[in-house]
C-alpha cells in the first residue's frame, strides 16, 4: 500500500515547490515610481554641488536628468545623483529634473532649481564709511 501511493505523492511534492517557487515567490515587474525628489539648491560660486533622485521599478529604471527642459550631459554618479564639481554662475544654474525609465514606462521627478549664492564684498568707500557691495 505505502510505495503504490509513493509515486503520487513524490509528484504532488514536486507540483507544490514549483507552485511556490514559480508563483508566489515570482515578483511582478513594474513601471518606475520616483521615491526621492530632487531638491532645490543655493551653492556658493566655484564649490561643489550634486541632486539627488531615487526611483523604483522593476527591472530597474534608467535615470536621466534634464536641465531647463533639456537632455543634460552631467556627471551621473551613484544610482542617480548629478554632481557638479565647480558651479559657476552661466552654467549650471537653471531648473533640474530627473525621469526614469524602464520598458514598463517613465516616471519625472519634481523640478529643482540651483542658483547662485550672491557674494558679499566689504568695502571701504573714499570718505571712510563702511558700505555693501553685491
Amino acid at each position: 500500500m505505502y510505495c503504490k501511493y509513493m509515486d503520487r505523492l513524490v509528484v504532488l511534492y514536486f507540483a507544490i515547490i514549483y507552485f511556490s517557487v514559480s508563483v508566489v515567490g515570482k515578483k511582478e515587474n513594474f513601471p518606475p515610481k520616483i521615491t526621492e525628489h530632487p531638491s532645490a539648491l543655493v551653492v556658493v560660486r566655484d564649490n561643489p554641488a550634486s541632486f539627488r533622485c531615487r526611483a523604483d521599478a522593476r527591472p530597474v529604471a534608467t535615470i536621466r536628468w534634464y536641465k531647463d527642459g533639456e537632455p543634460y550631459q552631467g556627471t551621473n554618479v551613484d544610482d542617480g545623483d548629478l554632481f557638479f564639481l565647480k558651479v559657476t554662475n552661466n552654467q549650471n544654474t537653471g531648473v533640474y529634473y530627473c525621469e526614469a525609465t524602464n520598458y514598463l514606462g517613465s516616471a519625472r521627478s519634481n523640478n529643482a532649481t540651483l542658483d547662485v549664492a550672491c557674494e558679499f564684498v566689504f568695502l571701504f568707500n573714499e570718505t571712510g564709511k563702511r558700505g555693501w557691495e553685491a
